[in-house]
């Protein structure tokens, strides 16, 4: 027969469970996201899930490709989730999903501020960050702006140069078209014999 004492440890941690539930699923995580992350029963969590959005879950698998997150635009807003993430967990010490709910509720305000939508969802990055503790991605230092950026586990650093300092080709051809005299007006001017790109949400970059 269970004891006041842990009948209240009970309580109390089943209040926390329900609470960290409801902000996951107001960021966007999705039950399987947050069946991983909270003690509460399946039907519990898709209760909940219905209740706050209105309607079912999406069907399907998460996201499980490692490869999207070192594409051109995924990479740079996976780079910023990232050294955001890191920066919660040495920084402000906080621990496990509290760091990615803090790291993504940043960029979530980042993006509003500058008027984009987020390219990464919650559950997306929340993939991310497992796929960093498993060892499959990591941050590497670019040698060109000496930025971090999301690359493959154990990718040779000598050979390493981020996808904003060397974008794609046809990044860099828009990007010719759109803004012709880019150069003279953002700062990647006075980097002599650089060209901007332009990264939505993140302003003008330099590329080589």
């Amino acid at each position: 027969m269970k004891t006041t004492a842990q009948t209240a440890r009970s309580a109390l941690q089943d209040a926390s469970d329900t609470q960290l539930a409801i902000e996951l699923i107001g960021l966007g995580a999705r039950p399987q996201v947050v069946e991983a992350e909270v003690a509460l029963s399946r039907s519990r969590v898709y209760r909940l899930y219905r209740e706050l959005t209105g309607g079912s879950p999406p069907k399907g698998m998460l996201p499980f490709s490692a490869d999207w997150f070192v594409t051109w635009r995924p990479n740079a807003h996976a780079s910023y989730l990232l050294s955001v993430h890191e920066y919660m967990q040495q920084r402000a010490g906080l621990p496990g999903i509290r760091a990615v709910l803090n790291s993504y509720r940043v960029y979530a305000e980042h993006m509003k501020t500058n008027n984009e939508e987020c390219l990464i969802s919650f559950t997306r990055f929340w993939t991310l960050v497992r796929f960093c503790e498993g060892g499959l991605l990591q941050l590497s230092t670019c040698p060109c702006c000496g930025g971090r950026f999301v690359t493959h586990a154990h990718e040779p650093l000598a050979s390493f140069i981020c996808t904003l300092c060397q974008p794609p080709s046809r990044v860099r051809r828009s990007v010719r078209r759109e803004t012709p005299d880019a150069a003279a007006n953002t700062p990647a001017a006075i980097l002599p014999n650089r060209a901007p790109v332009a990264m939505p949400g993140f302003g003008m970059v330099p590329a080589l």
